[in-house]
């Protein structure tokens, strides 16, 4: 089974209303990968603490009668809850590819306008065969939050042909307590381009869980919240988009350009323009201030994004995909640089005026003419060009840092379960890294000064307070600021172990395996197949992510040590 890289952060909802359509297919043309940078779950009211609570689930019938590439339908939720995973009704009993959309409302009167929709999920998966669930895990999915009363479409496809089982009758409500489904859905015959059937009956299931509030932990009048991160006080910003041109004139392994802001921006979703139409490479480098002189050395550029995607084809938006790094924050007023390159002459640009000249601009950021790039950098550029692609963003407020003087505490600091150690990569005789078989200290580090949003990342062994740690429960915290806690964002040097604010009931926080004193490997709570490490042999500031087991092992760097 492939797994891709996955956001397992549970998200709580807000107390308004929303309603959203699902929709199954196992047919999809070129451009499935478009939309996939968009979010998949709801932000969250502040003022509602949120859990999720015991999973349920609702099933519909597995009694097909008839077969297409992808199925529609809605659902809505009588309660908040958080979808983690669905079962499907599927011919196919070996591997096979698919695809589930969603977006808000209803499917129909979408049927055919795929810009409507948000990829979900795009795995491929092992089927068990007619008219037997086949359960897609939760590790390839982000959790979903559908907020009471919210109606939600879906639309479930296999690309490759038409193997969705479906129903020709059944009935008008599939109910639970806490969710309905509409029975009387779709059945599409090729991707958002074939023919609609109606009506037709999805064969599956969906595992969610409920939310319930948290009650508020009262506190004394003089403490001050400071949000946990910059967005936080904007937790519904609108999404807005800038578009420079999808008129290409010329073909580049690489762009490179600057980007201003009028206003304090994150950018959450990226596409360019590549003429390909099947898998292509891409890695996503950003610099403060300009990339003009910086323009032939990687050494003076940050690794953002590394990924594989499915090209949309010459003159549409390729995204990447959701997940494949963290939102970039540009502050007001600076100037970012961005390259976006692949290991090939594949991405689109336009010729330019003036190397520098504003190419698009809005009230909140300028993206100006830059440079197209051969491969590897230190090759010369091409001036001036003009970069292909869409910039999603959020405009945020960046909340003035609260007192550090007599600031009480929200939350007692939690009792360590392991007072303070660092965690060295475990070497013993026989290791042969980097050429060598001398033995080597690498240690887990936390990049700055372990503030929230730091990276992980590995370097030699010293007395650094950044490489002090502790654990409590399943949890590990820099031991300097315990109120952090090593996060999973990702399965790629791309999206590394990051500090976030301390959350129980998150489980992308919660890590297995950790002993004292002995050699142990460390893996996500409940994800046996991946291994906290680094890339390969270890090398001065890898950065450290969940990788497959089984490359660690093969490589002699699966095992920690505390010392």
């Amino acid at each position: 089974m492939i797994r891709h890289r996955r956001n397992r952060k549970g998200v709580a909802p807000r107390k308004r209303a929303m309603t959203m359509a699902f929709a199954t297919s196992l047919a999809h043309g070129g451009d499935g990968s478009r939309r996939l940078a968009m979010a998949a779950a709801i932000s969250v009211d502040d003022e509602a603490p949120q859990e999720a609570v015991t999973m349920q689930q609702l099933t519909t019938i597995f009694d097909s009668d008839h077969s297409s590439a992808g199925a529609m339908f809605d659902v809505k939720a009588k309660k908040s809850i958080i979808i983690r995973s669905v079962d499907i009704n599927t011919v196919k009993n070996d591997n096979a590819r698919v695809e589930i959309w969603y977006k808000k409302g209803s499917f129909k009167g979408y049927e055919m306008k795929e810009d409507a929709w948000t990829l979900w999920m795009n795995e491929t998966i092992a089927g068990n065969g007619l008219d037997a669930p086949t359960h897609i895990p939760p590790e390839l999915f982000s959790p979903m939050t559908v907020l009471a009363d919210e109606r939600r479409a879906f639309y479930v496809m296999f690309p490759d042909g038409p193997y969705i089982r479906y129903s020709k009758n059944g009935r008008q409500y599939y109910n639970t307590k806490d969710l309905v489904l509409y029975g009387n859905g779709a059945a599409k015959r090729k991707g958002f381009e074939g023919f609609v059937l109606y009506p037709r009956f999805f064969n599956g299931a969906l595992h969610y869980e409920t939310i319930q509030p948290i009650a508020p932990v009262e506190s004394p009048t003089n403490i001050i919240q400071t949000p946990t991160s910059l967005s936080a006080a904007a937790p519904t910003a609108e999404t807005r988009t800038v578009t420079t041109t999808f008129e290409s004139s010329n073909t580049y392994a690489g762009n490179m350009f600057d980007m201003l802001a009028r206003d304090n921006i994150e950018i959450s979703s990226i596409a360019f323009n590549t003429w390909k139409r099947d898998n292509i490479n891409v890695s996503l480098y950003t610099r403060e201030g300009t990339y003009r002189g910086f323009d032939r050395d990687i050494s003076q550029w940050t690794l953002v994004a590394n990924v594989t995607v499915k090209g949309s084809g010459l003159g549409k938006p390729t995204y990447f995909p959701k997940g494949a790094f963290d939102p970039i924050l540009i502050r007001r007023n600076k100037r970012l640089a961005f390259y976006i390159t692949s290991d090939g002459p594949y991405l689109r640009a336009a010729k330019g005026t003036s190397e520098g000249k504003k190419s698009k601009a809005n009230s909140d950021l300028v993206i100006f003419e830059g440079a197209g790039k051969q491969y590897p950098i230190d090759l010369h550029p091409f001036v001036p060009r003009v970069w292909n692609g869409i910039v999603e963003y959020q405009v945020i407020d960046i909340p003035t840092p609260a007192p550090t003087t007599a600031t009480p505490t929200l939350r007692p600091t939690p009792k360590p379960t392991v007072s303070k150690f660092r965690l060295r990569l475990y070497w013993q005789n026989g290791y042969y890294w980097q050429e060598s078989r001398r033995e080597m200290w690498w240690c887990m580090e936390c990049r700055n000064q372990c503030n929230s949003g730091d990276i992980i990342y590995i370097d030699h062994c010293d007395s650094s307070t950044r490489q002090r740690f502790t654990s409590v429960d399943d949890t590990i915290r820099p031991y300097n600021n315990p109120s952090l806690c090593l996060t999973t964002t990702g399965y790629s040097e791309a999206n590394p172990l990051r500090l976030k604010p301390c959350d129980d009931v998150r489980r992308d926080q919660k890590f297995a395996g950790f002993k004292e004193n002995e050699r142990f490997e460390l893996q996500p709570k409940g994800m046996t197949g991946r291994c906290v490490s680094q890339m390969h042999h270890p090398k001065k500031y890898e950065r450290v992510y969940p990788e497959d087991c089984r490359k660690t092992r093969n490589h002699d760097t699966t095992y920690w040590i505390t010392f």
